[in-house]
């Protein structure tokens, strides 16, 4: 989960951000209320965008000054997940220009790739320059902000996390193996043991073709005697 790419969504207190990500992720993940400063802490949850792309959508507490010392706590929390988002959605609900200041809230302090997006399309008009005009209450504009949300992550080289990757214990063992395999592919040989080569790299071969579920017959028959008494 952690090598997820992050999109983290942005903006001032009760600019719809929850329950736009409530909205995102089709269920009330986060509690929504017209009190300003109702989130908190830094909530992520995984988000499917169709059946090629996973994301970590991550919602964090309206950007606003601090007046105590929770306060500052609160907002250097947010902070510190919008600077690992790869991915920044910033949230508007008035219809002035986006990226105005109480809305930034300091983001040309950062430097990751940004969306704006308006909230509340229901109730005010599209402002000048926004990505994109969304309603959570109506669900108008949702799936274009994950088509577009797609569009963006696909065109970003590579996952700031791209060094980390989710493994399940049988994925590990066919990647150790195959590395085995290929380490004795590429060993110095003895002349003539070009067959020796051939069938490491075979095996290499069977065991990455395992990660997506293809099975040898050797696969089977082995499975088969260590799984049932056979020859009774």
């Amino acid at each position: 989960l952690e090598a997820l790419p992050r999109v983290v969504l942005v903006g001032a207190p009760s600019t719809g951000k929850s329950t736009l990500f409530n909205a995102l992720l089709g269920r009330d993940r986060t509690i929504i209320s017209e009190q300003p400063g109702t989130t908190r802490d830094v909530i992520a949850e995984p988000m499917r965008l169709g059946d090629t792309h996973e994301i970590m959508l991550v919602d964090i507490a309206g950007l606003d000054e601090p007046t105590t010392a929770l306060d500052h706590d609160v907002q250097d929390h947010a902070r510190r997940a919008i600077e690992s988002a790869d991915l920044i959605l910033n949230i508007s609900d008035a219809p002035g220009a986006p990226g105005t200041p109480k809305a930034a809230c300091g983001l040309a302090l950062f430097k990751n790739p940004t969306l704006h997006i308006h909230t509340k399309s229901d109730l005010t008009p599209a402002p000048p320059g926004a990505d994109l005009s969304v309603s959570a209450h109506t669900g108008a504009g949702l799936d274009d902000l994950r088509r577009l949300i797609a569009d963006r992550l696909t065109d970003r080289p590579v996952s700031l996390a791209a060094d980390m990757l989710a493994l399940q214990p049988r994925h590990e063992s066919a990647l150790r193996a195959a590395a085995d395999h290929l380490s004795a592919a590429v060993a110095p040989s003895t002349p003539g043991a070009d067959e020796l080569t051939a069938a490491a790299m075979r095996a290499a071969l069977d065991e990455l073709a395992g990660l997506g579920g293809q099975i040898t017959p050797d696969d089977v028959i082995g499975r088969i005697f260590a799984s049932f008494c056979i020859g009774k």
